[in-house]
């Protein structure tokens, strides 16, 4: 299983030619045995412009921060690193619409929109039937022993 997640920080400052980035934090989960900070992509936004220009810059080093050799445990290689830019550009965008939006094109303010869905919820309905668990009456009823098939209430510490 492939999971892949980050943690970004950036602190900007005001310049004469606009908003600069003072500081970076980069962390990616699910790209090495434990949690990576992406230092020369780090590194290099300090000073940088709040502009289109210095994402796709530092896109191009991103990789560099965070290497995964073919066939390293957890698979899906391309997938995490696709994920891993994917984060720190809808990253960079939600800060550029929140702290200087005229400089976002229309077309990509879709990028900056906050993802929202309802959790996920499953639910299966049978019945009990003495030592026979009805799952699907289509199917008639399975014989089965002891707990498996049977509702058990969970138990904690």
């Amino acid at each position: 299983i492939a999971i892949v997640t980050a943690g970004m920080r950036i602190r900007l400052e005001s310049a004469p030619t606009g908003l600069v980035v003072a500081e970076s934090g980069l962390a990616f989960g699910g790209m090495a045995a434990s949690t990576v900070c992406a230092k020369r992509t780090e590194a290099f936004l300090v000073g940088k412009p709040l502009a289109m220009d210095t994402i796709w810059a530092a896109l191009d080093i991103l990789p560099d921060d965070l290497p995964l050799e073919p066939g390293a445990p957890g698979g899906m290689i391309e997938f995490r690193r696709t994920a891993s830019a994917g984060f720190l550009f809808k990253f960079w965008m939600l800060v550029m619409a929140k702290a200087a939006p005229e400089l976002v094109d229309p077309a990509d303010m879709c990028a900056a929109a906050p993802y929202h869905r309802p959790v996920s919820k499953g639910l299966q309905h049978y019945k009990e039937t003495g030592d026979r668990i009805i799952v699907d009456q289509s199917l008639g009823p399975f014989k089965v022993k002891g707990g498996v098939g049977k509702s058990v209430k969970h138990l904690c510490a």
